[in-house]
């Protein structure tokens, strides 16, 4: 069963990072798109993030809803070493959500995007035993896994042909900061 969802996992990782390729190479011909205030566009977003269980790495599609609604398939995976006073432990998280924001059209300056919501997300970790000899029968770390319901508050940002992205979350098990590029479908 690990080893399925390591293999899942490491599957999944390679997928986002093709996204983050894929991504980088469009974003010569997303740089030349003029984002306008009250506009709302298909976005990818792309970042890292800062979490007490190791530096995620993200990716997201977006749809618009209307004015002040969007939709966005999300995904996330980062890895961590955990050591203890039998030995180390390393984690892998792969996390995938689908997310709903409202966005506040009424308070949005000139080139800023405030938005809220919340995500539904399922989560799956993996942990193996990375220290010397025999793992001990009995993990004392803290292992969780299955569907979570969050909420995050944001923002995006148009500075010159960027659109940058930070989003706090809470509520998961990889709560934390966000911090990326949104960039137009």
């Amino acid at each position: 069963m690990i080893r399925r969802q390591s293999s899942l996992i490491q599957g999944v990782f390679r997928a986002l990072l093709f996204m983050v390729g894929l991504t980088a190479f469009q974003q010569e011909a997303a740089g030349q798109v003029q984002l306008n205030s009250g506009d709302r566009y298909d976005l990818i977003h792309v970042g890292f993030g800062l979490s007490t269980r190791g530096l995620p790495v993200y990716a997201g599609v977006e749809q618009t809803i209307d004015d002040q609604f969007s939709a966005a398939l999300m995904a996330s995976f980062q890895s961590y070493g955990e050591n203890g006073s039998a030995g180390s432990w390393t984690h892998q998280y792969l996390g995938l959500g689908l997310q709903g924001n409202y966005h506040f059209i009424e308070l949005d300056a000139d080139d800023l995007d405030l938005f809220a919501g919340l995500t539904l997300g399922w989560y799956v970790h993996n942990y193996k035993w990375a220290g010397v000899g025999v793992a001990p029968g009995n993990y004392g770390g803290n292992a969780i896994g299955g569907f979570q319901l969050a909420g995050q508050i944001g923002a995006r940002y148009e500075l010159d042909d960027w659109t940058l992205m930070a989003q706090l979350n809470g509520g998961l098990l990889l709560s934390g900061f966000l911090v990326g590029l949104s960039f137009p479908l």
